[in-house]
């Protein structure tokens, strides 16, 4: 079995870009935690927190999505918590791929006030936006496609304004 010499993977100097290069964002921590939301955590995922590589955002208590499952990664973490038929997904990353031959997309909408993407794939709603120099998505998903929040991307839209910072390592 061959091993290989482990690479550091830096952001790209101005010239040239290889197609993949591995970029680690500089996440921004912001001070505010709310306190209400990490109590409502599991122990586990309160846990969890402390190997989190950004900041991790989750419903507040008051959204009856609180108490979720975070499980965390070198460059990502994921949440993800269900109640009353609806089913949420956040997932934060530190890191990006560049390619040379790839033009960005320009986010055609906002999302939390900032640039972004809201999309409905087979009755899932998707936002995605960047915040805290931390690329963020949000999914929704309901049990039914009659229930009220899927019917629109007016709750995915409220949920995603009302997430709060519960911390990170930072």
């Amino acid at each position: 079995m061959e091993r290989r010499a482990a690479v550091a993977h830096a952001p790209p100097a101005r010239g040239r870009v290889l197609g993949g290069e591995r970029v680690d964002r500089r996440v921004q921590w912001p001070r505010q935690i709310d306190a209400d939301a990490l109590a409502a955590l599991p122990s586990g995922s309160r846990a969890a927190l402390a190997t989190a590589p950004a900041p991790v955002l989750v419903p507040p208590a008051a959204h009856g999505l609180a108490g979720g499952t975070l499980i965390t990664g070198e460059s990502w973490w994921a949440y993800t918590a269900s109640s009353q038929g609806m089913t949420v997904a956040i997932q934060a990353s530190t890191r990006a791929r560049l390619y040379p031959h790839v033009r960005a997309f320009v986010p055609h909408d906002t999302v939390r006030g900032l640039p972004g993407f809201v999309q409905q794939v087979h009755r899932i709603w998707t936002l995605s936006w960047i915040e805290n120099d931390t690329a963020y998505s949000l999914e929704l998903e309901c049990a039914s496609a009659e229930l009220p929040p899927c019917q629109s991307d007016a709750a995915a839209r409220s949920l995603a304004d009302a997430l709060v910072n519960v911390g990170g390592a930072g």
